[in-house]
């Protein structure tokens, strides 16, 4: 007679994964999104189960298990990202690098320098200079994340890693982020210089 009860849990919960990887769908890579689709699909089987043998629960127990699962996930997929910019950091781009060379695709890198960090810093103080590495992570992601993945790899390095680009499109990109830095910098007390390059 409670059957609902257990129905609308886990209704809920679909909805609520769907709406996750919706929201953080640019944030995993392909092998992370198979392991968040498992989670996904482990209780949708289990409620199909539960319709065709009502006399067994196997509701509870496997949303306790995805819900485990992906509890894990998210802890372990925090350690992928960058803690001051939000973006995935070098570790990430590592393991990136190595998927395109496991497969022999093409890729197309461009990276970002930061220039005059260790000045803003001195003179400034670490507060500015975080706030600059911020704000060049958010540029990268407003004139990049249609392309490819953006992460901090050193310092004062950023890299974004794409599939092989056409060489138009990739200028293109790249005057668009100098138009979003020249924008920034009408905005901004302490000027951003980034130097770049791709191939």
């Amino acid at each position: 007679p409670v059957f609902w009860i257990t129905t609308v849990l886990a209704f809920f919960y679909y909805s609520y994964i769907s709406l996750y990887l919706f929201r953080k769908n640019n944030r995993y890579s392909h092998m992370g999104k198979s392991i968040l689709i498992l989670v996904y699909i482990l209780p949708i089987i289990a409620t199909l189960l539960q319709l065709v043998f009502p006399a067994y629960m196997f509701i509870w127990s496997t949303v306790a298990l995805s819900l485990l699962m992906f509890y894990i996930f998210s802890l372990e997929s925090q350690f992928a990202f960058d803690i001051q910019t939000g973006i995935k950091n070098r570790e990430a781009f590592e393991i990136e690098m190595l998927q395109f060379q496991k497969y022999r695709h093409e890729a197309t890198l461009f990276m970002f320098d930061l220039n005059n960090l260790k000045l803003t810093n001195d003179v400034y103080g670490h507060q500015e200079g975080d706030k600059l590495l911020c704000a060049i992570a958010d540029s990268l992601i407003t004139c990049f994340s249609s392309l490819g993945n953006t992460y901090r790899i050193g310092g004062d390095e950023f890299c974004v890693i794409c599939k092989k680009l056409p060489k138009q499109v990739a200028q293109g990109a790249l005057q668009a982020f100098e138009d979003h830095v020249q924008d920034l910098n009408t905005k901004r007390r302490h000027q951003v210089e980034v130097a770049y390059g791709f191939a």
